[in-house]
C-alpha cells in the first residue's frame, strides 16, 4: 500500500483447499486507489475485486477511527455494493472478521 492520496494498494489471497469460492473465483485479487488519508482518523480507498459480478466495478471502503474513552471506535463502511449480491453477502461477514482480527492483534 502506498499510503498517500493517489497512492495504490493491492491484495491477493488464495484458498489452498479451493472450498471458498465466490462467483466462481477462489484466487482473490483486489486493488484500488487511496482517496482520503488523514491519520489517525480516516482512510478511504477504492476497491476493485475480481470476485464481483462485474470485476471492473469500483466500490468504496472507508475506515473511520474515533477516540472513545480509553479506546477507539472503528467504523468500516463498504459502499457501492447494491449490484453485487454475492460479494455483499460475503462482505457482511468478512469485514466484521477483519475488525475482530485487528482488535485481537492490537490487544496482544
Amino acid at each position: 500500500m502506498d499510503s498517500r492520496v493517489g497512492g495504490s494498494w493491492r491484495f491477493e489471497a488464495a484458498d489452498p483447499t479451493g472450498k471458498i469460492v465466490i462467483n466462481g473465483v477462489s484466487d482473490f485479487t483486489a486493488s484500488g486507489e487511496i482517496l482520503e488519508y488523514d491519520p489517525p482518523r480516516l482512510l478511504a480507498y477504492t476497491w476493485i475485486a475480481n470476485w464481483h459480478n462485474q470485476p471492473g466495478r469500483t466500490t468504496l471502503v472507508q475506515w473511520e477511527l474515533t477516540p472513545v474513552g480509553k479506546g477507539t471506535r472503528v467504523k468500516v463502511t463498504h459502499s457501492g455494493l447494491a449490484e453485487e449480491p454475492a460479494a455483499r453477502k460475503d462482505y457482511s461477514g468478512g469485514w466484521p472478521g477483519v475488525v475482530e482480527y485487528l482488535k485481537n492483534f492490537v490487544e496482544k
